[in-house]
């Protein structure tokens, strides 16, 4: 025979809680602050460099989609492009370029990410599509951090639900004593 009382589902425990709901507000500030950096910018904004190519590194991941491609230079420095950046196109592209070749590109200085790669006088990534895709990719990460910061709101319930609870036990032994 089935038992008629049911017991009310037990909160979190307190500390339990409360660390996990640090941990989703310092997730959500990581998460949501990407969205300032990725903003579009004119290319009066950006900074413009001219490098001799000499080498790359980044892959195409498994599950699809790239890892984010880091351009080296004969002059030892290194400009990145963001992974929402690259098609199988760019990195083909990048990948058959020969060590030497000028390399003209805009650089946002908000994120370090190259927003326009020209070499040999063609585009092999444009402005305005590279821009988009970190937008896109800023507004996405800032929902997501927007999540962390709801479930943080849980956790604390949670610790405010198991705090009244033991306040309530705590009056409940007083009152069993008297």
């Amino acid at each position: 025979m089935a038992n008629k009382y049911k017991r009310k589902p037990e909160p979190l425990n307190r500390w339990v809680a409360l660390v996990m709901a640090l941990i989703s507000i310092f997730m959500g500030t990581v998460f949501s602050s990407t969205l300032l950096p990725n903003q579009s910018i004119s290319k009066e904004e950006a900074t413009r460099l001219t490098c001799t190519y000499k080498e790359f590194t980044g892959h195409k991941k498994l599950k699809g989609g790239f890892t984010e491609i880091k351009l080296l230079f004969y002059d030892s420095s290194a400009q990145y492009i963001d992974s929402s950046c690259i098609t199988d196109e760019i990195f083909k592209t990048i990948e058959e370029t020969a060590p030497g070749t000028k390399f003209n590109m805009l650089v946002n200085p908000n994120n370090d990410y190259i927003v326009e790669l020209v070499v040999n006088d063609v585009v092999i990534l444009d402005f305005k599509t590279a821009q988009k895709s970190l937008e896109i990719d800023g507004v996405g990460f800032f929902i997501f951090g927007i999540v962390m910061y709801v479930f943080a709101i849980f956790f604390i319930a949670q610790a405010v639900l198991d705090f009244r609870k033991k306040i309530k036990r705590t009056k409940f032994k007083k009152s069993q004593k008297n």
